[in-house]
C-alpha cells in the first residue's frame, strides 16, 4: 500500500549537523513565509532617493538614514584606510567628506546632528549647515550611542571604560556633548565613564536600546542604565563576550551577535538564546570571523537577522519562524557564487524601506531590499535548497511512486518557459541528472507538477532548484508518495 509524506524543502540550514540524521546541508538565497512558502530572497532594486549611476569602486562600508528621512548619509572605502563620506541625493551623490579610517562607521543622531565612530575621535555632521568636524574633547571611540541627553562612546585609551559626555539637550551643537574626561565627582550631569568590571576584558561594542546601554567585552556582557547617583549603574552580567564588533544587530529591544566561543546569541539582556547551533560547526571551521558585520532585514514575510563574512565569503540569515539559510551573489564571468554583494543597510524611517549599499559589476551602488525583485540590480540570484537524508521511519527500500510539486509562478513577458530542477541522490551517492520542471505558458500561474517513477531506495536526499531566470516562483509544497517494500 502506498503512503504519502512531506519533502521538506525549507530554509533550514543544518550544516553543522549530519545529513544522514537528516539535517539539511544547505539552502542557499531563499526565504519562507508564515504558511512556509518558499521562494527566491528578495532583491535589490534602484532606490528614488539615490542616482542610478555607481557610487564608488570600493565597497560601501557605512550607511545612514537621519531619523526625519529627508537625508542619507554613505561611507564608501577606497584603500585601507581611506573613506569618504557622501550625501545622498536623487540626482546626485555629493563628497562632502575625505578621512582615513580603521574600522566600518558606527552612527548615532541627535536633533542637532549626525554622529558616526570609527576608531579615531568622534566625527559629526551639524544638520543645520552640513558641516562637518571632529566633536571636540571626544575619545578614539569605535562606537557612540545617543541615550537620553548624553552622548556614551569606547575609549580606545582606556579599553576598560565607556565614556559619556555631558547633559546637552538634542537641539544644541555646543555644550554638554563636546565635554568629555574624568569626572571628579559624581554630580548628575557632568561627563565622565564608567567601568564594565566583571571581568577585566576590554570593551569590544555599546549599543543602546532606548533604555539601557549594552556594553560587549571580549568574554562578557553587562547592561547599564541611567541612575541619578551613580550616572550609570549596572544592571545584569552574562558570560557571553564578543568575537566581532560590529557583529551586533539591533532587534528591537534585544540584540544578536557573534559571542567569543563563535555562537551567534540572541539576548535582552537576561535571558540568552543560541540561535547558531545548526551552523556552529560551520562557523567554528572559519579561518577568521572578527571582520564579520550584521544587519537585520525587515521586508513583506521576511523578518531576519543576518550576518557578512567577507574573509570566508558567506552571509548566514536567521529568519524569524524559519532557520538557518546562507545568502550570496552570483559571478557570471566564473558561472559560481560569490559572497552576498550587500555591504551596508540602513532603515528609512516610516518607509520600513530597508536602504542597502552593494557591490556590483566592481563598482558600489545604493538600492532597496524588494520582495518582487529577482536581482541584484541586474545580477542573477541562483536558488537551491537540500534536505538530508530521509528513510521515512524504516531501512527498508522505498519505491518512490511519484513527486508532486505544487508552485506559483510570477507574471512572465514574453514566450519562455521558466524551467526548475528536481535531483536527488541515495545512501550518500552522486547527485542524479537534474530533472527539468517546466511550469508551462504564462497562463499556467499555479501549475502542480508530477514526476513518476523515480526508482528504489533506503535513504534519499532530494535538491530543489529555481529557475534560472528571473521568475518569482513560489514553491508552495512538495509530496513523495512512495511504498516501503518487504526485505
Amino acid at each position: 500500500m502506498s503512503k504519502q509524506g512531506p519533502i521538506p524543502f525549507t530554509p533550514t540550514q543544518e550544516s553543522g549537523w549530519d545529513i544522514v540524521g537528516g539535517a539539511s546541508p544547505a539552502a542557499v538565497n531563499v526565504v519562507v513565509d508564515g504558511r512556509g512558502a518558499v521562494r527566491r530572497r528578495p532583491g535589490v532594486k534602484k532606490y528614488s532617493g539615490a542616482q542610478s549611476s555607481a557610487l564608488e569602486a570600493g565597497d560601501i562600508l557605512g550607511l545612514y538614514s537621519t531619523s526625519t528621512g529627508d537625508r542619507v548619509y554613505a561611507v564608501a572605502g577606497l584603500a585601507p584606510g581611506a573613506v569618504r563620506l557622501y550625501r545622498v541625493t536623487p540626482d546626485e551623490s555629493s563628497l562632502v567628506y575625505s578621512t582615513t579610517a580603521t574600522t566600518r562607521p558606527i552612527w548615532a543622531e541627535t536633533e542637532a546632528m549626525v554622529l558616526w565612530a570609527d576608531s579615531r575621535s568622534i566625527n559629526r555632521v551639524l544638520l543645520e549647515d552640513s558641516s562637518i568636524e571632529r566633536l571636540p574633547n571626544s575619545p578614539v571611540a569605535s562606537h557612540v550611542v545617543a541615550l537620553g541627553a548624553r552622548l556614551l562612546a569606547t575609549d580606545g585609551d582606556q579599553p576598560s571604560q565607556v565614556a559619556y559626555s555631558g547633559n546637552n539637550l538634542g537641539t544644541e551643537t555646543t555644550g554638554g556633548h563636546e565635554q568629555w574626561g574624568v569626572q571628579t565627582t559624581l554630580a548628575f550631569g557632568e561627563s565622565g565613564f564608567f567601568t564594565a568590571e566583571a571581568r577585566p576584558d576590554p570593551v569590544v561594542a555599546i549599543a543602546e536600546n532606548s533604555n539601557e546601554v549594552f556594553v560587549l567585552g571580549a568574554t562578557t556582557f553587562q547592561t547599564f542604565a541611567a541612575d541619578s547617583t551613580l550616572n550609570f549603574a549596572p544592571v545584569s552580567t552574562r558570560e557571553h563576550g564578543c568575537a566581532a564588533s560590529h557583529s551586533v544587530v539591533r532587534d528591537d529591544q534585544s540584540f544578536a551577535w557573534l559571542d567569543h566561543r563563535r555562537r551567534i546569541v540572541h539576548t535582552d539582556g537576561r535571558s540568552i538564546q543560541v540561535l547558531s547551533s545548526p551552523i556552529q560547526e560551520t562557523l567554528d571551521r572559519m579561518a577568521r570571523v572578527d571582520d564579520c558585520h550584521g544587519y537585520r532585514i525587515t521586508h513583506g514575510p521576511v523578518d531576519a537577522l543576518l550576518w557578512n563574512f567577507p574573509t570566508d565569503g558567506r552571509t548566514f540569515c536567521w529568519q524569524k519562524g524559519g532557520g538557518w539559510s546562507i545568502w550570496m551573489g552570483w559571478n557570471e564571468s566564473t558561472n559560481n557564487f560569490k559572497n552576498c554583494p550587500i555591504t551596508a543597510k540602513a532603515d528609512i524611517v516610516g518607509e520600513n524601506a530597508n536602504l542597502v549599499g552593494l557591490t556590483t559589476g566592481g563598482s558600489s551602488r545604493i538600492g532597496v531590499i524588494d520582495q518582487g525583485t529577482t536581482t541584484d540590480f541586474g545580477e542573477r540570484i541562483p536558488a537551491h535548497i537540500e534536505t538530508g537524508f530521509i528513510d521515512r521511519g524504516t531501512p527498508n527500500r522505498k519505491m518512490c511512486i511519484a513527486v508532486n510539486i505544487r508552485m506559483r509562478r510570477g507574471h512572465v513577458t514574453g514566450t519562455s518557459e521558466p524551467i526548475a530542477h528536481l535531483s536527488w541522490r541515495d545512501d550518500e551517492g552522486q547527485w542524479q541528472s537534474p530533472i527539468p520542471i517546466s511550469l508551462g505558458k504564462s497562463a499556467s500561474r499555479e501549475p502542480v507538477v508530477t514526476l513518476r517513477g523515480l526508482g528504489v531506495y533506503r535513504a534519499r536526499a532530494w535538491r530543489f532548484t529555481f529557475s534560472s531566470t528571473t521568475e518569482d516562483l513560489v514553491l508552495a509544497s512538495v509530496t513523495e508518495e512512495f511504498e516501503i517494500l518487504t526485505q
